[in-house]
């Protein structure tokens, strides 16, 4: 399903969720059940696991729907998932423990602790790999870029260490500290110097310094055999059959950033120590994480010295998402892998937390359904009711100076999209959303992109126009759209358009070795004048600008933008760690 369409989805069920709540009168918890079980049926969720902590007290907690394809295995709250991103967090707790014990200063440059970390500079930016600290990417403004799936394909990925000298071929995509970019690889990284400066495998550090003194039994960057046999199969939702596959359960070489295995039960026990310590709370005899003054740390705002960052809206902590909210601020962190979509979200000033996990890839985002549980939550545990919706902002007619002055390419690197806004008449034409869409202004001074037909809103989220560095912009709290002005593009790059398939590769010893092709397809290609590359079928397109016969870098301001696109001594196209081969033919996707 489109993202988009479930991102609208997500919201409508839980907005109708909660009118239902404060309608009917019932049971709360009764009514999280069905709202539950109708996530389930509506969503097309295999299984879900919830749990909501109130301080000490866990207010609920069960499993929905099964763990596996043939329905004997209910999901309960003992049933392991994989909790993706939601992994980062842990990987932050470690290195301020490392902060705590006096053995890192995260405001240092990275390569005071790994003096073998390297990357190369590309003109999108200005940066240095000696410019980067701990620190950036802990706030995720390092400049490194978003992810590196050399290894993803690899059942025998590299170390840590490895996986860190291998960005000595690699490029750095935006200045450090210029603004929020989210980066799989700079989580990694931090994973490698973890080990580093506390000796200890980083499995072995979590474990010994974060699961075994909270008695998370059940947690771990890499899973036992008790925690395998408790974990869920990740399922897909098919249409035509109207039936939902188990696929197989991919590597996540970028561990510190994407692999930790837990379930409910665990994550109430890692919630209510968050709860406990970060208002200064011990429990007699117990061992701490974090001292209260470092739990703030964490939930302080970095960024808001980025323009970028203060043009989104977008505010985080050192590791953590912080988001304004009626009832306090709240702090949280969401993960996706493999078949898995899981958000944990809390509000320390209300002592209550939320954890929930899909076990689905057509499942509706985490976050919207942990908001949801949470407005329930806090109207029924702590009598404060979500303030009501203002009026809605009306349809606004285009200036002629806005009419003339919008138009152009604009270029998403979050979205993986790029769009052709022009004028028709008084209307703002959009190509590349795949339906027949408009720019709409509204009164409060928003913009949506609108079905033209339909009058629907595509996007669920309103946007807003800005201009940074005398450049057009339109801004949202998920993502930047930059217009582009068009560049020459050398003979060298014309001469290489059509299409390439992804080439899998296999980590031996120091060497990455080439097998079969995947069914992952790409093309290089040049459209309305502009160099763009695009990825599965036209899903995802992005435009490059070049820099050299065989270099590119990715446009846009955010998560990808500045990557370059290279290619290497054997004609190969490489992309965040992939190698893309040409083809002869175009290959069909299936």
């Amino acid at each position: 399903m489109n993202k988009n369409l479930l991102l609208h989805l997500g919201k409508t069920i839980t907005t109708s969720l909660l009118l239902a709540v404060v309608s009917w009168g019932c049971s709360w918890t009764l009514l999280l059940d069905q709202g539950m079980n109708q996530l389930l049926k509506n969503g097309k969720i295999r299984g879900l696991t919830l749990v909501i902590v109130n301080g000490e007290k866990t207010e609920y907690i069960k499993g929905y729907g099964f763990a596996d394809a043939a329905g004997e295995t209910p999901v309960g709250a003992d049933t392991v998932f994989r909790i993706g991103s939601i992994s980062k967090v842990f990987t932050a707790i470690s290195a301020q423990q490392l902060v705590e014990a006096g053995v890192l200063d995260i405001q240092q440059p990275l390569t005071t602790y790994l003096p073998g970390f390297s990357i190369q500079p590309n003109p999108s930016n200005t940066g240095t790999a000696s410019d980067i600290t701990p620190w950036h990417i802990l706030t995720h403004s390092s400049g490194l870029p978003s992810s590196f799936f050399h290894t993803h394909y690899s059942q025998m990925p590299p170390t840590l260490n490895e996986y860190t000298a291998q960005f000595s071929d690699e490029y750095l995509a935006q200045t450090p500290g210029e603004y929020f970019s989210y980066s799989n690889t700079g989580m990694t990284i931090l994973g490698d110097l973890i080990e580093h400066l506390s000796g200890q495998g980083f499995k072995q550090y979590t474990d010994n310094n974060i699961f075994m003194p909270l008695e998370m039994t059940s947690t771990s960057f890499e899973p036992n055999s008790t925690m395998l046999n408790k974990l869920s199969n990740n399922f897909v939702w098919n249409g035509t059959t109207a039936s939902f596959e188990v696929r197989p359960h991919t590597a996540v070489a970028e561990t510190p950033a994407g692999n930790l295995y837990s379930n409910a039960k665990d994550m109430a026990k890692f919630m209510k120590a968050l709860l406990r310590e970060s208002s200064g709370a011990v429990n007699p005899g117990e061992e701490k994480l974090l001292a209260s003054a470092s739990w703030q740390a964490m939930f302080s705002q970095q960024n808001s010295a980025s323009v970028v960052d203060q043009l989104t809206g977008l505010k985080f902590g050192l590791g953590w998402f912080l988001e304004d909210h009626y009832a306090g601020a709240v702090v949280e962190h969401g993960g996706d892998v493999s078949g898995f979509h899981s958000h944990m979200m809390l509000i320390p000033e209300q002592n209550l937390g939320v954890f929930i996990s899909f076990n689905t890839n057509s499942a509706l985002p985490a976050k919207f359904i942990a908001d949801f549980v949470m407005d329930l939550t806090l109207q029924n545990v702590r009598k404060i009711k979500k303030p009501a919706v203002g009026p809605q902002a009306t349809d606004v007619i285009w200036t002629e100076d806005q009419l003339n002055e919008l138009p152009g390419i604009y270029n998403a690197s979050a979205y993986l999209l790029s769009l052709n806004i022009y004028r028709q008449d008084a209307l703002l034409k959009v190509d590349g959303l795949g339906a027949d869409a408009r720019l709409q202004l509204k009164s409060d001074g928003t913009v949506w992109f609108v079905n033209n037909i339909t009058n629907k809103n595509i996007f669920p989220i309103p946007g807003k126009i800005a201009e940074y560095n005398g450049g057009k912009l339109i801004v949202s709290d998920s993502g930047i759209l930059q217009r582009f002005q068009p560049v020459p593009i050398p003979a060298a790059w014309v001469a290489r358009v059509g299409s390439y398939a992804a080439t899998e590769m296999v980590y031996e010893g120091s060497n990455y070795l080439p097998l079969a092709p995947t069914t992952e397809f790409g093309e290089l290609l040049i459209e309305n004048g502009v160099l763009k590359v695009s990825f599965g079928g036209g899903a995802s397109t992005l435009v490059l600008v070049p820099y050299a016969d065989d270099k590119a870098y990715i446009h846009g301001l955010g998560r990808n933008a500045g990557e370059t696109v290279w290619i290497d001594n054997e004609g190969h196209l490489r992309a965040q760690g992939k190698i893309f081969i040409a083809q002869t033919t175009v290959p069909s996707e299936n």
